[in-house]
């Protein structure tokens, strides 16, 4: 068995042995997804499982700190979590899915993802993000790609006040948002799609 993180190895240890299971992790193409010109403070989601991915905790941050966030902008890209009836605030937008030509140039003009998920392994989107310089917060089974508090934030599961702390602390420290976007693309640096098939094949050899 060949699993694309840790997480998803202990996931398949449940039903397979443990000694059978390899991991070759995902890579990301550093060469489309790359920083860019970014205006105000924008927080992404991105995902196409809003359930699963835990949009709902997500939305419940942003109603918390919208006082402290006023001149912020909300890019949801991958999917629309929302009813159709429903009136939105006008600082979200709504890409829903896209060509995946579209994706980069969405991406890179984001400041912060947001990906506070119930279960995942190694979110691609994650991974692009931070090929963009876009500062990931994420629960622990989607943050594999990054080290907390020094190249994103790793929060716990279904709490929106965790997520409102990490969003206020890079809003309001420019510094701080500048140099943990320019590690978190470093970080992606080594994260790629020829290391991924180096351990793949290593992982079918043994």
């Amino acid at each position: 068995v060949i699993a694309n993180s840790n997480f998803t190895k202990k996931t398949h240890a449940k039903i397979a042995p443990e000694d059978k299971i390899k991991v070759a992790s995902l890579g990301v193409d550093s060469e489309r997804f790359h920083p860019g010109d970014r205006t105000g403070f924008k927080v992404l989601f991105f995902g196409s499982d809003p359930i699963r991915k835990g949009f709902t905790y997500l939305w419940e941050a942003l109603k918390l700190c919208h006082e402290s966030l006023e001149d912020f902008e909300f890019w949801v890209l991958g999917c629309n979590p929302f009813p159709d009836d429903m009136t939105l605030p006008p600082n979200v937008k709504v890409f829903g899915l896209v060509p995946n030509v579209q994706v980069p140039e969405i991406v890179r003009q984001c400041h912060v993802t947001v990906l506070p998920t119930l279960e995942d392994g190694m979110p691609l989107g994650i991974q692009e993000c931070m090929a963009s310089g876009v500062v990931p917060i994420a629960t622990e089974c989607a943050a594999e790609a990054f080290e907390d508090r020094v190249s994103g934030f790793i929060v716990p599961y279904r709490d929106p006040e965790a997520i409102v702390r990490c969003l206020k602390l890079l809003k309001d420290a420019p510094m701080l948002l500048d140099a943990m976007s320019k590690t978190t693309r470093k970080k992606t640096e080594e994260q790629t799609w020829e290391n991924f098939k180096k351990d793949f094949s290593l992982a079918v050899k043994m």
